[in-house]
């Protein structure tokens, strides 16, 4: 079918932090001879125009087609208003992924002040520790305190509609998940939970996670947090039910065959296609994004056999929940 239900778009490889868990944003040791350096991209980032076209096709392949818009840092992506723009005049539903620090709070307010009414979709990034009783001192704690204590800005003010809190829980934080679920939603905050992804070799460029003790395993413990989340109707969650894909392809394990039928896009700064966010790939950014999809919004089988290869030579599974959510627009299990 290749109906594309989820678009993850790289605006910029650019970022205000180094933060040691992301290799996106820097050149990290053991790189791939095949993947660009960091000048590259900063080189070559797709201006305002280049995405519109290709937000065009994805809309033309389905008119109900959900954009994220990574970086990255995106509010750092200079063209950001045209696009943001483009999306609300042609009801392209998004969300902006950003880390919502001091150093993008001006560019954040500017967006919203040009496009005269709420960004549509906003997410950043809480972290569990943020209900551990005894972490109140840390750097981490802190972190997510004002991270936490933004998101509440921007959705109280109107600064934002759709104002989402991504969670990534690691083996320590597995306790305090439901409690942050539920501060979250009193304050209509959206959570998105996911777990921490290693970086299981050099051609995994979007992670730089490699400490297998930070892994979450299928545990009574996280089962009986999942189970809190499932079972309470009034906490605000992107599909509950699909905690339970969640832990049965724990602690990283998913195959996602995604090159069967292609639902799920990520398209890098240069405008080229990729694997998929965990993966640049070899063969895929390879083919022109016009060939392989093309004005109609169809797309080539080309797509789909360099995604097999990439697939079959450069995937060692991993638990991402974009995937899993495209997966279930695609079946249909839940509409947008």
């Amino acid at each position: 079918m290749n109906q594309i239900q989820i678009a993850n778009i790289l605006l910029t490889q650019r970022c205000n932090l180094k933060c040691d868990y992301c290799d996106i944003v820097k050149d990290y040791n053991h790189k791939p001879d095949e993947y660009p350096d960091m000048r590259y991209y900063a080189e070559n980032e797709l201006d305002a125009n280049g995405w519109i076209k290709r937000l065009d096709r994805l809309k033309k392949n389905n008119p109900m087609v959900f954009v994220i818009f990574y970086g990255g840092e995106p509010f750092l992506y200079r063209d950001l208003y045209p696009i943001i723009y483009y999306c609300h005049e042609n009801k392209i539903m998004y969300t902006i992924i950003t880390n919502n620090t001091d150093g993008v709070q001006d560019n954040i307010m500017e967006l919203r002040e040009k496009l005269g009414e709420p960004i549509r979709g906003f997410t950043s990034s809480v972290d569990p520790v943020l209900i551990h009783p005894n972490a109140t001192s840390t750097d981490r704690y802190k972190k997510s305190f004002l991270a936490y204590q933004r998101l509440g800005i921007i959705k109280a003010d109107g600064i934002a509609n759709d104002v989402v809190a991504e969670i990534t829980v690691d083996s320590e934080t597995v306790p305090y998940l439901y409690d942050l679920v539920k501060m979250l939603s009193e304050a209509g905050i959206y959570s998105s939970i996911t777990m921490i992804d290693p970086k299981k070799s050099k051609f995994y460029d979007f992670s730089g996670t490699i400490d297998t003790t930070q892994l979450v395993n299928r545990s009574l413990q996280l089962r009986g947090e999942f189970d809190k989340i499932i079972e309470d109707e009034s906490l605000l969650v992107h599909i509950p039910s699909m905690l339970n894909k969640l832990f049965f392809n724990l602690p990283a394990d998913m195959d996602c065959k995604i090159y069967k039928d292609i639902h799920n896009v990520t398209i890098s700064p240069d405008g080229r296609l990729r694997l998929c966010l965990r993966i640049r790939g070899v063969h895929v950014p390879e083919l022109k994004f016009e060939e392989v999809i093309n004005e109609d919004g169809l797309i080539s089988s080309e797509l789909n056999e360099a995604m097999f290869h990439d697939h079959r030579n450069l995937c060692l599974g991993c638990n991402w929940t974009c995937i899993l959510m495209s997966k279930y627009y695609n079946d249909q299990i839940i509409d947008h």
